[in-house]
């Protein structure tokens, strides 16, 4: 493996502030780009269908808590 390379999908997708957890700071972030197509913060859209909406909202909270080793 390159370590120069990043992973091609982040390990916890939900953990928008890249802080190892799913929190409130999460949904903050997931909350103010609602309606919007995540350009400025693409990883927003977790679902990748190319706005931030409810589904991503139901993934974010899916995945609430510390994310996985």
């Amino acid at each position: 493996r390159d370590d120069c390379q990043e992973d091609p999908e982040p390990a916890c997708p939900t953990d928008l502030s890249g802080d190892r957890i799913t929190d409130a700071v999460d949904l903050g972030i997931l909350l103010a780009l609602r309606g919007t197509d995540g350009q400025d913060f693409p990883q927003a859209d977790i679902d990748g269908d190319g706005i931030v909406c409810s589904t991503d909202l139901g993934w974010l909270l899916a995945g609430w808590g510390p994310c996985p080793q």
